[in-house]
Formats: C-alpha cells, sequence, structure tokens
C-alpha cells in the first residue's frame, strides 16, 4: 500500500515538474505548482483505480505528450493549442521529421527514464485502490468541479493567444485546452472578429503611402523567418543581407515591434485580406476559418481582379501546408502555384524549391496585363539547410545560428535578382512573417520599393496596422 502511495504522489508530481521545465524563464508561482499537483493527484486518483493494462497504456500517452511538447517548445515560446495539434498535424510531422534533433535532451531523456520507471513499477508492484464506481464517480465530481470553478465563464467569445497562454502557465496544459475546448473555436468568433474588420470603413491612406505612385507590377514578397538582427548583421566584416540593406535606404522602411513567433500563415492571411488580424489569434487563420468566408471580406487579389489585374499566388512548398492551398483557391487568384504544380526541374531544398529558381519562375510568368504577384520564400526556413549548400558568408557554419546568416545571405540573392529582373515600372513590398527565433531580436522588418520612385522613410511599426493600409493604396492603383 506504501509504494503505490508513493507511486501516486510521483505521478502527481511530474506534470509540476514538467510545468517547471517548460515556463520557468515566464515564472513560475507556488500557486501554479499547487493548482498542477492537485488537479494531477485528483486525476491520478481516478485513474489508479483501474487495472494495469489502461494504466500502462495511459502513462505511456502521457510520457509521449511529454515528449511532444517539449520537442514543440524548443522552438515556440507560446503554449500548444488544441486547434493547432488538430488542425496542422501535418506540419507538426513535417517539421518534427525535418528537425529530429529536438527529442534529443536532457528533458527528454528524463521522461523516457521516468516512463520506464512507471512501467516497470505498473508490472511488478501495482494494485488499483479500488475498482468501487461510487469512489470513481466521486473524483470525477471532484475534478470537474475544480475545473469549472477555476474559470470564469464558457460563453462564445473571443479568445486570444493572451487568454490561452495565461490559463496554460498558471494552471497547467490540461487546464488550457480544456478552457480551449469549452470556447468558441470551431471557428464562429473568429469568422465574426474578420467580417467585422472587414466590413469596417476604407483606411485613409496616410502621408507617407500617399507619395507611391501608381505601378503596372506589384510583387509582394514574404520572406520567412527574416529578423532585424538578421538583416542588419555584420561577419567578419561581410554584411548579411547587403542587398536589402541597401534596398532599405531608398524604401519606406518599417521596424516592425515584436510580435510573436506563430504561423507564418496568418500573416499571409492578413497581407492578403487587408483585414489586420494578427497579434491575438492563438492559431493558423487558415486552419479555422470557413473558406467560404473569403467571399465576404473582399480580398486583395479579388479586387484587383475586378479591375483587369492578372493575379498570382507562388510557394515553392507543398499546398496542403497550413492548409493555404484550399484557402488561396478561394481569394480570387487566376493562378496558384504550389511546389506541387510549379513546372519547375531544379533540384528542391528541405522546404521545397529554392527561392531563385522559384522567383525565376516568377519574373517568367508576368503578362501584358497589370500584374499582382504574391509569393512566399522557403529557404530561410528552419532548419536553415540551405545555409549548408550556399556557403558564401560562413564557409564552415558550425551550427544553427551560423546556417541561418547563411539562408539569408542566399535570400538577399534572391531577392536581388527578382528586383533587378523585374519590369522597371514595379513595387516591391517585402516583409517577413515572424522573427526566426535564433537570434536576440523579435523584430522584423517591412520595407515598399517602387523603381523609379524617391521613397525614403525609417520609422517604427505595429504589423497589424499595415495591411489595411497596403489594401487601400492597391485599391489606388
Amino acid at each position: 500500500m506504501l509504494k503505490n502511495l508513493a507511486f501516486w504522489v510521483l505521478l502527481s508530481a511530474e506534470p509540476v515538474w514538467f510545468h517547471h521545465a517548460l515556463f520557468a524563464d515566464k515564472g513560475f508561482s507556488l500557486l501554479s505548482a499547487f493548482i498542477v499537483f492537485f488537479q494531477g493527484f485528483v486525476v491520478f486518483s481516478l485513474l489508479l483505480t483501474l487495472k494495469r493494462l489502461p494504466v500502462a497504456v495511459f502513462l505511456s500517452l502521457e510520457s509521449l505528450m511529454f515528449l511532444a511538447l517539449i520537442a514543440y517548445h524548443k522552438y515556440y515560446a507560446d503554449p500548444l493549442t488544441l486547434s493547432a495539434m488538430f488542425g496542422q498535424i501535418n506540419e507538426g510531422a513535417a517539421f518534427a521529421v525535418k528537425s529530429p534533433l529536438s527529442l534529443f535532451n536532457g528533458y527528454s531523456m528524463a521522461v523516457l527514464a521516468l516512463w520506464l520507471f512507471k512501467i516497470a513499477f505498473v508490472k511488478k508492484y501495482y494494485q488499483p485502490f479500488s475498482d468501487k464506481w461510487i469512489i470513481r464517480g466521486g473524483i470525477t465530481a471532484l475534478l470537474l468541479f475544480f475545473v469549472f470553478m477555476t474559470h470564469k465563464n464558457y460563453g462564445r467569445q473571443w479568445f486570444s493567444i493572451n487568454d490561452f497562454n495565461r490559463y496554460v502557465r498558471e494552471l497547467g496544459y490540461p487546464q488550457g485546452w480544456w478552457y480551449e475546448a469549452m470556447m468558441d473555436w470551431d471557428k464562429k468568433a473568429l469568422t465574426r472578429k474578420v467580417l467585422s474588420n472587414a466590413a469596417r470603413p476604407k483606411e485613409k491612406l496616410n502621408k507617407e503611402l500617399s507619395q507611391i505612385k501608381p505601378v503596372r507590377n506589384v510583387f509582394i514578397v514574404q520572406v520567412e523567418s527574416l529578423d532585424r538582427e538578421g538583416m542588419f548583421k555584420t561577419i567578419d566584416g561581410k554584411a548579411v543581407m547587403p542587398f536589402l540593406r541597401q534596398l532599405s535606404e531608398k524604401s519606406l522602411f518599417y521596424t516592425i515591434l515584436p510580435h510573436d513567433k506563430k504561423a507564418s500563415a496568418n500573416s499571409d492571411f492578413s497581407m492578403l485580406t487587408g483585414t489586420g488580424v494578427y497579434n491575438d489569434s492563438y492559431s493558423g487563420f487558415y486552419m479555422l476559418l470557413p473558406p467560404s468566408v473569403y467571399e465576404k471580406i473582399g480580398s486583395v487579389p479579388q479586387m484587383l481582379k475586378e479591375k483587369g489585374w492578372h493575379t498570382a499566388f507562388y510557394h515553392g512548398y507543398k499546398g496542403w501546408f497550413f492548409n493555404r492551398e484550399k484557402h488561396i483557391g478561394q481569394m480570387g487568384f487566376d493562378k496558384v502555384f504550389f511546389e506541387d504544380n510549379l513546372p519547375l526541374t531544379s533540384q528542391k531544398g528541405e522546404w521545397g524549391f529554392d527561392d531563385k529558381d522559384l522567383f525565376a519562375y516568377v519574373l517568367k510568368t508576368q503578362t501584358e496585363k497589370k500584374n499582382f504577384n504574391f509569393v512566399i520564400t522557403v529557404s530561410s526556413h528552419e532548419s536553415f539547410n540551405i545555409g549548408e549548400r550556399h556557403k558564401k558568408l560562413v564557409a564552415e557554419p558550425q551550427n544553427l545560428k551560423d546556417k541561418y546568416f547563411n539562408a539569408l545571405n542566399y535570400v538577399d540573392e534572391a531577392l536581388q535578382m527578382l528586383v533587378e529582373q523585374a519590369p522597371e515600372d514595379s513595387l516591391f513590398i517585402i516583409y517577413s512573417d515572424h522573427h526566426s527565433g535564433i537570434t536576440e531580436d523579435k523584430r522584423t522588418v517591412f520595407l515598399i520599393y517602387g523603381k523609379n520612385q524617391s521613397l525614403k522613410l525609417k520609422q517604427d511599426a505595429e504589423f497589424n496596422n499595415l495591411p489595411p493600409q497596403i489594401k487601400t493604396l492597391l485599391q489606388s492603383f
């Protein structure tokens, strides 16, 4: 009996250790530790009324979940939402395959060691405390009462990333997931918010964007994982991104104030719809919104298409990633290109076709009409493996940061090719989907450059404020 009681306490304490391992850097109070321990104690008091096999299965699944969360938190600061877990399982699998070393660390080894100990204990010593359903029912009632009393309400309201983060860090993952499940993450609240933003009156164009002259060719380029430090970094006297640095001197250049590293799809959604609903979402819009919503939003490509522009979307990776293909197809593009239908014969990189090959195809497909091009780069996506092939900056990359800077150097060359070979009557909007997580700087960049146009500005900005302005600008062309 004493052995089983000690085992019960160990099982209840393990989530506290795990919670501390994930969130200690954000602060870890004794109250949070008590809450996590208490709910673990109640859950395991219910579990330990079952027979050996279900107990062993549950403990194995729990350890597997711990391993998955450790791998996730190696790259992301925000807790993992249910919507991301179930809606983006393909993305998670693709990322795990490309980053297997994320599981090899001290925390993962500790989880595996504890799992082996728990399974061995269950096999040799475990005995159920009770098999009476009245006991199980009482424990379940206590657990449900505790869970319900720790949240304010379960109404259908907008549930932001800050709400979810706070619940998980204060109450533990099970509590955060429970509350998320009870809230409106089934698309209704998000859809209402997006449509509400889309219905706002058209913004008046600000002073700096008002000076931009109409053009016949627009290139919006969303650069993967580009942070400000990476753009302006110098290594051994050599600039990481010399072309982009030079371009920023004759552009409207915005330093984007830090925002959390989230789904890159939220950035392109914001730019393509002009709705500016990025900062407080807790998952990828393309995973949550019904595709039919785009008929009511009035996307940028649909708006330009109705004015006679040829509109095209280009992405060097798979269309199923973030469920982009299904949603991009609803936005009014004349042509949509992903890895699967890009007629390229070049060798694919870690995340699809390299940026230079993609840009070359973009230039090749321009029409006699006015052209709107939306391009998403992939070569600077973690784990930055192009940095092992492109070594003009760091000849012998020793770590992830070296590879990141090599990857940015390659992207800089690709951007130079695109800008220099594009028609003279062209406007370029180049920005980052999110920061890299590799450098200390969490700021990103956003620049607007027009060939043969005199543009010059440097200022800080919130990313959320720019997409509506860009939409207003393009409406004036």
